[in-house]
């Protein structure tokens, strides 16, 4: 790349890397933006959902001892629904009789008497209802918090600590990702609001574990409530996915791991039935809740596979399943088997972030080659979520979308950025060796450009090369019979026919002179053998019997025209030479230098013994050198010689006259 100094009328060229940088950091920004605004949450929704759905694939979490007891629609219509007070203590009866951790009652109860279906409630089986489990002291029933006043009949429950929140916390598309240790209310003697009640799951791992030693590492800060080893803070608005939520937060919320991914759903008319195994129940939580479609208790989970261990389909699952997924996960981290889910710090995800967009920029940026740029895109793609896979296994909510974006927009931009500046010093490349500079000659060069390129400009080098000149013969007169406008279009088909046949033999045109050309064949991509050496001296002559073959047919054009034809001369001579460019940092211009180029230049314009010979509308003239490469590719007779200043020996000069064959391809 070409570097300017100050002062040189141009201004300083940035560097690559410096580019790149302020790409990440652009993207950076637009990312921080876009989060903060709430814009990506949506996309981090599901991108929860997507991670809590691999994790149940990929790993295998301990058994919580967590089982569902479900109401489904033919208990219902057997049973009644709601059941009757009675049917519940029987249920109370016999659960208490399998020894479990704990019992949660999912449904409201206690408020007022409930009978058999069909048939008058009476209060005293409530009455005995109550008092039942008031003496089971492993039991947890939800109380409608939505209630004014607390059920008198309930008062005892509620002083044991046995009244649980039944209250999911469902996002705003109705998914459930989080769950929460019990509903909160205002306290007007401290500035944040206290636990009121236990939530279902809260309470039954505490009465699951209560006989257990268990309790968290270290001191706990005040505003956590720890339930065994499990010592996790409150989700805040910025936590998880959810960075601009308003609706999260402001209580003891937490994020949800759905860590069960076969929960046993047990009926409940096996168990009144005596159907169940009799260590079915012993030592695990069970819950018991409707499980009918007809009560229309049902919720949906992350999980984008199939949720429920019942015939719901997708991800709905009822409230009950939901309640004992909680449950699971607080028990699970309670005990220590699992490590305690909770979202990364605030300012992870702006480290992690970062760092995506500088690798993102630095990939696109400098992996220019397609066939590595793309799968590096893909496997960087790829990278981030299988990042967040892995944290989430250990415990740690992770966001992958802003890095996933980050890394997106920066690649995307660093790739489009090389190919602006590939584009641009492609462009400054070839203008160099002007128009006609051969397809496969501009590839070859830009493949090695690292190699032939220092700073933008050719590296000047020494090579044998093959170089054509050729003049129009008598251009003077000729150019004395036509108007300014006229010459320059007569010029301009002359010129065009030349290059065409140069470019065609993998040669380029070093230079226009008026009515002259310099052409060479070997550059600027040197040979490295000496059969390299004679092919270009072979494609040379092959292009001035290209030029000869043709000059006919534009002169006969010209003619027609009202205008001259053309006859021209061509000299041909092989040797070394030096190639560089030349020129200020304004402008380049690549030229060829050395004996060679004079050589070439003296053949041309040649005017020994028969130098016109018959009239020859095309005369090429090559030296010895020349023809040594030819071979018998082509008849060439000597006409003299040529002796130039500075050289001892004479330049022996020889005439083409046709090819043989036409082994040259022309």
């Amino acid at each position: 790349m070409q570097r300017v100094r100050p002062g040189c009328g141009q201004g300083i060229e940035i560097g690559p890397l410096v580019l790149l940088l302020a790409i990440a950091v652009l993207v950076m920004a637009g990312v921080v933006a876009l989060r903060t605004a709430g814009a990506l949450r949506p996309a981090e929704l599901v991108g929860h959902d997507v991670i809590v759905t691999l994790a149940r694939q990929v790993t295998e979490r301990p058994d919580p001892g967590v089982v569902v007891l479900g109401v489904d629609d033919r208990a219902k219509a057997d049973l009644g629904w709601p059941l009757a007070d009675a049917t519940v203590a029987r249920i109370i009866e016999i659960l208490a009789a399998a020894e479990p951790a704990a019992i949660g009652l999912d449904f409201f109860r206690g408020d007022m008497p409930v009978g058999p279906l069909g048939q008058a409630a009476d209060p005293a089986d409530t009455e005995r209802l109550v008092a039942l489990m008031e003496r089971t002291p492993n039991l947890a029933l939800v109380l409608d918090t939505f209630a004014k006043e607390l059920p008198p009949r309930l008062a005892s429950l509620a002083e044991m600590d046995r009244l649980v929140s039944p209250n999911l916390v469902p996002d705003p598309d109705d998914v459930v990702r989080r769950g929460i240790l019990g509903d909160v209310f205002p306290d007007p003697e401290v500035a944040e609001p206290v636990l009121g009640i236990w939530s279902l799951a809260a309470r039954l791992a505490q009465l699951a574990t209560a006989g257990e030693a268990l309790a968290p590492d270290g001191a706990v800060p005040e505003e956590v409530l720890p339930i065994g080893r499990r010592a996790v803070a409150p989700l805040r608005a910025e936590d998880g996915p959810y960075a601009g939520a308003e609706s999260v937060g402001g209580g003891y919320e937490f994020l949800a791991s759905w860590p069960v991914t076969d929960l046993p759903v047990l009926r409940i008319t096996d168990l009144l039935a005596g159907r169940l195994p009799p260590d079915a129940l012993r030592d695990k939580v069970v819950l018991v809740g409707s499980t009918a479609r007809s009560v229309g208790d049902i919720v949906t989970s992350p999980l984008l596979d199939r949720a429920s261990e019942t015939a719901l389909p997708g991800r709905s699952l009822f409230g009950v399943e939901a309640h004992a997924q909680l449950t699971a996960q607080l028990l699970l981290e309670a005990r220590g088997q699992v490590p305690p889910f909770r979202p990364a710090p605030p300012w992870a995800w702006l480290v992690v972030t970062g760092l995506a967009c500088l690798l993102g920029a630095a990939a696109g940026g400098l992996i220019a080659a397609p066939a590595l740029s793309l799968p590096a895109l893909l496997l960087g793609a790829l990278a981030w979520p299988a990042i967040a896979l892995y944290g989430f296994v250990q415990g740690i909510w992770l966001a992958w979308v802003p890095p996933l974006l980050g890394w997106l927009g920066a690649a995307g931009l660093g790739f489009v950025l090389v190919a602006w500046r590939e584009r641009r010093q492609r462009a400054r490349l070839t203008g160099l060796f002007r128009t006609y500079l051969p397809p496969s000659v501009a590839d070859t060069l830009w493949a090695g450009r690292d190699r032939l390129l220092k700073e933008g400009r050719p590296v000047p080098q020494t090579m044998v090369a093959t170089v054509l000149f050729s003049d129009v013969r008598g251009f003077t007169a000729v150019s004395e019979r036509m108007t300014p406008a006229e010459l320059l279009d007569w010029l301009e088909a002359f010129h065009t026919l030349m290059a065409d046949c140069i470019a065609e033999e993998g040669g380029i045109v070093a230079d226009f002179m008026g009515d002259g050309m310099m052409a060479a064949f070997g550059v600027p991509v040197p040979r490295t053998d000496a059969a390299g050496e004679a092919a270009d001296a072979r494609a040379a002559v092959a292009a001035a019997l290209k030029i000869r073959r043709r000059l006919p047919d534009l002169s006969g054009k010209l003619v027609a025209s009202g205008r001259p034809g053309i006859a021209i001369r061509i000299g041909i001579h092989t040797g070394p030479l030096v190639a560089g460019a030349i020129g200020g940092r304004a402008r380049l211009q690549y030229t060829i230098l050395g004996d060679t180029v004079n050589t070439a230049a003296r053949l041309e314009s040649w005017a020994g013994p028969g130098a016109d010979g018959d009239g020859d509308h095309c005369r090429i003239l090559i030296s010895a050198t020349t023809l040594h490469h030819l071979d018998e590719h082509c008849h060439a007779r000597p006409v003299g010689s040529l002796t130039l200043k500075g050289k001892a020996q004479p330049v022996p000069v020889f005439r083409v006259t046709d090819e043989v064959g036409d082994p040259l391809g022309v």
